[in-house]
């Protein structure tokens, strides 16, 4: 995790492009999320917008960190895109460390009692064909 004090740097290091932002994904590290820590928070609807965030905690399983715990709320606007459908227009993503009691709940005994730990990406072998496909698609 990076703290940028330097607004010019923040701005440099955001990532603008369909590439930039696949890319960037393909390279985060494997994680195991805690189902039953997420909250769906709807922030408004409309007829033709939909804004929803999703908030919960995961666990770095490789990488840098590996057992730290991470608290995240990402936000989604999306629009119809058939009647049985959206698309996602636009996301955002805050990732910050998780606070005591949100890493001791990661922690109880019942964490993954209906929803298994899932890491976000089947094997690095997968993550890289499917970041390759996906790249291709965009260009």
């Amino acid at each position: 995790m990076k703290i940028l004090k330097d607004p010019n740097l923040r701005v440099q290091m955001m990532k603008h492009t369909k590439h930039d932002i696949v890319h960037t994904l393909c390279a985060l590290p494997k994680t195991q999320h805690d189902f039953s820590s997420f909250v769906v928070d709807m922030c408004f609807q409309m007829e033709m917008m939909l804004c929803f965030s999703v908030n919960g905690v995961f666990k770095e399983v490789e990488g840098t960190s590996p057992g730290c715990v991470r608290a995240f709320t990402r936000t989604f606007i999306a629009t119809p895109a058939s009647p049985s459908s959206v698309c996602i227009v636009n996301d955002e993503l805050f990732v910050s460390k998780a606070s005591p009691s949100e890493a001791q709940h990661l922690h109880s005994p019942s964490q993954y009692l209906h929803s298994p730990p899932v890491p976000r990406t089947p094997s690095p072998r997968s993550s890289r064909k499917w970041c390759r496909l996906y790249s291709s698609r965009l260009g």
